[in-house]
C-alpha cells in the first residue's frame, strides 16, 4: 500500500546500473509533464479531504513554495496544500540525505536535486510543521543515530489519514517488512522493491544482512520523487550509522522511475532473484479518468478484467491497483526460472468473488505460471496506522504452478497464529474466491457450501440522504396523514430539520443498524418510500402531485441536496446531445428497491460485522417492514419458509462457512453475494428436517422477544438440526 503508482526495478547496486536508470536520460519536457500529471492526480484524489494534517506555518511558506517549484523541475505545479505538503516532506527527506552523504555522491540523483540552496535553519522550520516529533531533536541526528524509519513517521505527521487513504499511501511498518524479508531470505541474491515508499524493505534487508552476516543487494525504486528521496535518506542514515561518518563512495541504491512507462525502464535492467514490495492499494474508481484510460491496456494485457457481462466493465468491481502492479513487477523484473516473490496485499484479493478473478489465474500473459506458496493474513490486526484496511502477505515462485490447498496462516497478533488451508470455494471454478479450513473440517465445510436456491437483496438505499427520508412520528393528523419530523442528523451532511404532515400510505417502518440481531428485529423509525419498485425509479411527478402533494412539497425543500447525491447523478442523469444534463428519474428517486422490498415476509440480517445474525420480520401497524441497505434480506411470502432460512443462517455451520471465505468484520461479510455461496435448498413443508428448523426458529424468536436472546438450549438444537440438514456432524 506504499504508493499510488509504482516504479521499475533492477538487479544490482553497482554504479553502472544506477547510471542506466537516471531519470535525467528522459527529456526535460517529459520529466516536467510527469511531475505535473502526478501532482494533478493527487489533487484529484484528495479533493476537499485536505492533504495536510495541520496547516503549515506562515513563517516557512515562502521557501516551501520555492522547494515545490524547484522540485517540480520546471513543471507548472501550484502551491496548494497537496504540493506544498509534499514539497515539505521532500525537503525534509532531502536534508536528511544531505546530512548523511557527501555531495559528490549525490550528483547522479538528478531527479531529486533542485539547484537552489536550502536554508540553514531547516530543522527549526520543519519542527514547526512537525511539532509532535521528538525524533527531530538535534541529538537524534548524530553520526551514530539510529533514526529507524524517520521519513515514514514524518509522512504520517504531515499527511492526514484520510488523504493517505485517498492516495493509497501507507508505508510499511518495520516489523512487517522484516517478516516478509525473513520468509524470502537467501544469501547472495539480488533483490528489487518496485514500490519503495520510505524504503522499509531496503532497511529490512540491511537488518537481515547484519543478523546473518551474509551478503545481498537490493535496488529500491519509486515513481514519486518524494518517496524515492525518503528511501534514499533512510538507506543513507542506516549506512552512515554503520560507518560512523558521511557516505562518500558507495552508490545510493535508489532510483526514481516508473514501471508502468512504455517502453519500461525494466527493459534496461537485469532480472532479479527476488522481488518484494508493498504495492499501492487504491481502487480503480478512485483514479482520475485519464489514468484509467492510460492503464486500461495493461489491465487487459495481464488478464485482470472480468470475463463477461457487467463484469467486463473495468472498475465494475472494486479492482485494486495493487494486483496490476504486482503482476507487472513479476513479469518485468523477476527471473523466469525460480525467481521468488513476496508482496503485501489487501486480503480482498483472495476472498473477493469477482474483482480479483483474473489475478487468481496465477499466470503471466505468456502463460508462465507463478505459485502462491503461503499467505499470512493479518486481518485481525491493525497493520497500518490510520486505517482499518485488512492486510496479508503472499510469498511464491515464478515458473511453478500454484497447487491447492495453500498454507494460510491467520494472525491475531505478531506472535500468535493459526494455520489452516485455502483452496477455491467452488471445486468447478479454480478462479473462485478462496475458502479456508483446517484438514479436519474440510469435507464438512464443503457440505455447507454450494448452490443457493434463493436470491438475496440489499435493503432500501437513500443514496446518502437518510436525513431526508428517515422520520420519526410526532402524531396522527387523520386517517391519511401523519405528522412527521425528519432525522436530520442521520445523513452524510447536515440538513434542516422539518416537521410536516405527510400522506401516511408512503410511510413504512425502517430497520436500521443495530435494530437487527439474531432472532429479533424491531424498527424504531419510519421511511418515506416514494419509489416505484417495478420501474426502479421515483413515483412519477404527476402521481405525486395528485396522490401525495404534501410529500412532494416536503421533498422539494431538499431538491438541491437530493440532486447532489452521487448515485442520483450516476443512475438518473445522462448527458444529452447538447451536453446538457437530463434527468431520467424524479429527483427523489431511491435505490435498491424492487418487488422483493415490499414482500410481506422477510428474513433480514446485517451484511457487515463479525457474526451472521438473522431474524424474521413481517409487518408493523399493517405496513411491511423495510430494512435499510446495511442489511440484506430474502423477500418471501411464507413465514414457515422464512423461519427455516433464519435457522440455517443463525447456525454455527453457516457462520463457519462464511468465515472460511468472507471478510470477517468487513462490509462484505454477509452480502447477498456471500450468502449465495451457502447451500440453501428450497423449503419443503413435507420434509421433517425443514419443519424442525422452522419450528426451532419460531421458538428462538419467541424467547428473544421475551428475554432479548434465544436460550442456549434452543441455539444448540438449531446448530444440531442445521448440521444434520447439511449432512454434517454436530
Amino acid at each position: 500500500m506504499n504508493r499510488k503508482r509504482t516504479a521499475a526495478g533492477g538487479k544490482q547496486l553497482l554504479s553502472d546500473s544506477s547510471d542506466r536508470i537516471r531519470s535525467s536520460d528522459r527529456p526535460p519536457a517529459r520529466r516536467a509533464r510527469d511531475v505535473k500529471v502526478h501532482v494533478d492526480s493527487i489533487g484529484h484524489l484528495v479533493r476537499a479531504e485536505g492533504i495536510t494534517r495541520r496547516r503549515l506555518p506562515e513563517s516557512h511558506q515562502p521557501w516551501i513554495e520555492q522547494a515545490s517549484s524547484s522540485w517540480s523541475r520546471g513543471a507548472s505545479v501550484s502551491t496548494d496544500e497537496p504540493s506544498v505538503a509534499l514539497a515539505t516532506y521532500s525537503l525534509f527527506c532531502r536534508q536528511l540525505l544531505l546530512h548523511a552523504c557527501e555531495l559528490p555522491q549525490l550528483e547522479h540523483l538528478t531527479w531529486a536535486w533542485p539547484t537552489w540552496a536550502p536554508p540553514t535553519q531547516w530543522l527549526d522550520a520543519l519542527a514547526l510543521a512537525l511539532p509532535d516529533m521528538p525524533e527531530l531533536a538535534p541529538e537524534r541526528l548524530g553520526p551514530s543515530s539510529d533514526l529507524g524509519d524517520l521519513p515514514r513517521l514524518a509522512f504520517e505527521h504531515l499527511i492526514a489519514p484520510n488523504a493517505r487513504r485517498a492516495l493509497g499511501e501507507f508505508y510499511t511498518p518495520e516489523w512487517l517488512a522484516d517478516h516478509l524479508v525473513e520468509q524470502l531470505w537467501e544469501p547472495n541474491r539480488t533483490w528489487v522493491d518496485p514500490t519503495a515508499g520510505s524504503g522499509a524493505f531496503l532497511l529490512a534487508l540491511g537488518r537481515q544482512r547484519a543478523r546473518t552476516r551474509a551478503d545481498a543487494e537490493m535496488l529500491a525504486i519509486d515513481r514519486a520523487p518524494w518517496a524515492a528521496l525518503a528511501a534514499a535518506a533512510n538507506w543513507a542514515w542506516a549506512t552512515r550509522r554503520l560507518q560512523g561518518h558521511p557516505i562518500a563512495e558507495r552508490p545510493i541504491p535508489v532510483a526514481c522511475a516508473d514501471l508502468l512507462d512504455e517502453p519500461t525502464i525494466a527493459d534496461s535492467l537485469p532480472r532479479s532473484d527476488i522481488v518484494v514490495g508493498n504495492p499501492p492499494w487504491i481502487t480503480w474508481d478512485r483514479l482520475p479518468e485519464e489514468q484509467r484510460t492510460a492503464l486500461r491496456p495493461l489491465w487487459e494485457h495481464y488478464g485482470l478484467l472480468a470475463e463477461r457481462g457487467m463484469e467486463s466493465i473495468l472498475g465494475g468491481g472494486k479492482k485494486d491497483l495493487s494486483m496490476l502492479i504486482a503482476s507487472v513487477a513479476i513479469d518485468r523484473l523477476l527471473k523466469r526460472d525460480g525467481g521468488r516473490l513476496g508482496f503485501v496485499l489487501p486480503t480482498t484479493l483472495f476472498n473477493s468473488a469477482r474483482a480479483a478473478r483474473g489475478f487468481r489465474r496465477w499466470k503471466l500473459p505468456d502463460k508462465t505460471p507463478w505459485s502462491v506458496d503461503r499467505v499470512d493474513d493479518f486481518s485481525a490486526m491493525t497493520v497500518f496506522a490510520g486505517t482499518a484496511v485488512r492486510s496479508s502477505t503472499l510469498v511464491g515462485h515464478l515458473g511453478t504452478s500454484t497447487r491447492y490447498p495453500i498454507e494460510y496462516r491467520l494472525w491475531s497478533d505478531r506472535s500468535v497464529k493459526t494455520t489452516c488451508w485455502a483452496s477455491p470455494s467452488d471445486h468447478d471454478d479454480p478462479l473462485s474466491a478462496w475458502k479456508r479450513s483446517d484438514e479436519r473440517d474440510s469435507e464438512q465445510l464443503d457440505a455447507t457450501l454450494g448452490p443457493c436456491d434463493y436470491h438475496a437483496h440489499l435493503g432500501i438505499n437513500t443514496g446518502g440522504a437518510n436525513g431526508v427520508y428517515w422520520l420519526e412520528r410526532i402524531g396522527v393528523v387523520g386517517d391519511q396523514r401523519w405528522r412527521m419530523r425528519n432525522l436530520s442528523h442521520r445523513g452524510h451532511r447536515p440538513i434542516a430539520q422539518i416537521t410536516a404532515d405527510l400522506e401516511s400510505h408512503l410511510l413504512f417502518p425502517i430497520l436500521r443498524g443495530k435494530e437487527v440481531r439474531a432472532w429479533h428485529a424491531e424498527p424504531s423509525a419510519w421511511i418515506l418510500m416514494v419509489q416505484d419498485p417495478r420501474k426502479r425509479r421515483g413515483l412519477p411527478l404527476e402521481q405525486m402531485r395528485e396522490e401525495a402533494p404534501r410529500a412532494l412539497d416536503y421533498l422539494s425543500r431538499f431538491e438541491a441536496t437530493l440532486r447532489e447525491r452521487a448515485a442520483f447523478r450516476r443512475y438518473f442523469q445522462r448527458t444529452s446531445g447538447e451536453a446538457q444534463l437530463v434527468d431520467t428519474g424524479p429527483f427523489y428517486s431511491m435505490f435498491d428497491v424492487g418487488d422483493y422490498t415490499l414482500s410481506p415476509v422477510k428474513v433480514v440480517w446485517n451484511r457487515m460485522g463479525h457474526r451472521l445474525a438473522a431474524a424474521v420480520v413481517t409487518s408493523r401497524e399493517g405496513r411491511v417492514i423495510l430494512p435499510q441497505e446495511t442489511h440484506a434480506m430474502f423477500g418471501l411470502e411464507d413465514e414457515s419458509e422464512a423461519h427455516f432460512l433464519a435457522a440455517l443462517l443463525n447456525s454455527v455451520s453457516a457462520q463457519r462457512a462464511l468465515e472460511s471465505f468472507a471478510q470477517v468484520g468487513g462490509k462484505s461479510f454477509a452480502t447477498p453475494r456471500s450468502i449465495h455461496r451457502l447451500r440453501l435448498g428450497r423449503f419443503d413443508a413435507k420434509d421433517a428436517a425443514c419443519r424442525e428448523l422452522a419450528t426451532l426458529s419460531r421458538r428462538a424468536h419467541e424467547e428473544a422477544a421475551q428475554t432479548g436472546e434465544a436460550s442456549e438450549r434452543t441455539r444448540e438444537l438449531v446448530d444440531a438440526a442445521a448440521a444434520g440438514y447439511w449432512g454434517r456432524t454436530s
